[in-house]
Formats: C-alpha cells, structure tokens, sequence
C-alpha cells in the first residue's frame, strides 16, 4: 500500500510539471489503474483455481478425466463421439470444451464390465490453454489428437506436447500421455513412426526458442532440464503413441490404451452410452 501511494504521489508530482489539472490527472491514472487491476485479479484466480483443482484432485476418491487435445480440425470432437456411440458420427469444428460420460468394456477374470470415464474435448484455439491446465490436476489420462496428414499442424501440434510434457503438474501427477495420430485413412497421412520425427524436431526448436527467454526466475520444466536434444523415447512408459482413424472407427490403439489407465470398474457391462455435456 506504502509502495503504491508513493507511485500515486510521484505520477501526481510529474503531472503537475506538465501542467496537467488534478482532476485530469486522477482521471488518467484510475483509467491505466483499472485495466491493470482487472489483469492482476485475473490471474490471481487463475492460479486460485489451478490450487483448487489440484486439492479436489488430491482428496477426490476416484480419478476418471480424460483430456482430449490438439490442434483445431485434427479430430479431437469426432473421437470423443467415436469412444461413447462406438461409431463415426461426423462433427464440426468445437467453439466450446465438450464434456461427455465415456463407458468402455473391459474384462475382469471371466467376467465383462465397463470402465466410466469423463472425457473433456478442448478446442485448440490458444485462448483455451489456461483452461487446459485447471483441468489436469483432476485427469488420469491425455490424449493429444494429431492430423497425420496436415503438415502444417505439426507446430501447433508440438506446441501441446510441449506443454504437457514440460508441465511439472503433469508429470509429478504421473499423467500417461497418448499421442493419437489420425486421419491414417487419407493416403500420404504419416505414421506414428514418421510423425514422432517431426514432432520431436519441431520440439526441439521450441526448446532452442525458449532457452534465450530463461533467466534465475523462470521455472523450469522436464523438457528444458534435458541438456541434449529432446526424443520422445526419453519419456518411455509416459508416452504413447497410436495410428488412428476416428471417420473409419479404427481407434483400438486409443481404447487398449484407455484399458491401462488405473480407473476402477463399475457395474456389470450392458450398455454403452454418451452424455455430452456443453461447457
């Protein structure tokens, strides 16, 4: 408060060497004042948010989020339908984070039961990162959706992996990671072999940007503690990856990898079904 006076006293002190009126003066500080507020309370709840979702994280007795990420148009709203109605059913583009109740079948001993999971498909548009982030500390699996055969997606596409591989929350949590490289369907799309090159050099160059940026207060992740060059395989165990096609139902990698994930089953299996709900 001290410090904040003696800043409002001193801008008081210069506007009056410039001839400008006090009631002027009041008015241009409380303009710049309000905006500048507005960002500070911002991203105090930001991070408010970010604590809360990990105490719930914590204390929470049972862990069933998944995370469905990527860039825009790769497929991410198509596999969330693919998963819960079990067929390709054909989406637009999402402007809002889908919610949806996800059964899945899995076997234990002789019997047949389901896995429930709440997966949440993120648009990819940058202003929905933060949002991203408020959601890991509850999830127990993430899916990064890839085009396999748009190359032009592939930096985007790096940027998220860059992300949540250099997120300390994800990997204090131990969150598994799949890389689900879709559109295998179109001829030419690369596969997951192929696209794990690309997406490791685009990495690298992120890491080379960011290594001119880092000074005593950044804090830094995995991926920048790595002194040679960034390869997937140093997160084996971590990261997955699996070939897909969500327009022809071919996502068995993507549901072997869901079986894995710690989720306890429910009730004996005798439906599948999908609650989408818009956030």
């Amino acid at each position: 408060i001290k410090t904040g006076y003696s800043l409002y006293e001193g801008y008081q002190s210069k506007a009056k060497e410039y001839g400008v009126s006090d009631t002027i003066s009041k008015i241009i500080f409380f303009i710049v004042l309000i905006p500048l507020l507005f960002f500070m309370l911002s991203f105090v709840w930001r991070r408010i948010k970010q604590v809360a979702g990990f105490i719930k994280y914590l204390f929470s007795k049972k862990k069933d989020l998944v995370l469905l990420i990527g860039p825009n148009f790769a497929g991410k709203t198509g596999l969330l339908y693919s998963l819960g109605m079990k067929k390709f059913q054909s989406t637009v583009s999402s402007t809002k984070a889908n919610e949806a109740t996800i059964h899945l079948e899995c076997t234990a001993g002789n019997r047949k039961k389901e896995k429930v999971f709440r997966v949440v498909d993120i648009p990819g548009h940058a202003h929905f990162k933060n949002y991203i982030h408020t959601r890991i500390p509850e999830a127990v699996a993430i899916i990064l959706v890839v085009d396999a055969y748009n190359r032009q997606t592939n930096v985007q596409a790096s940027e998220f992996l860059y992300e949540m591989l250099n997120s300390n929350a994800v990997n204090s949590l131990g969150i598994p990671l799949l890389v689900a490289c879709n559109k295998q369907d179109i001829t030419d799309a690369k596969n997951k072999s192929q696209l794990a090159k690309d997406l490791e050099s685009e990495v690298n160059q992120i890491k080379k940007t960011r290594k001119v940026t880092i000074d005593e207060n950044t804090t830094l992740g995995p991926i920048d503690i790595i002194q040679s060059e960034f390869t997937i395989d140093q997160f084996k165990g971590f990261v997955k990856l699996a070939d897909c096609s969500v327009a022809e139902y071919k996502i068995e990698e993507i549901t072997n990898f869901l079986q894995e994930i710690n989720v306890q089953p429910t009730q004996t299996l005798n439906h599948h079904h999908l609650s989408l709900i818009h956030i």
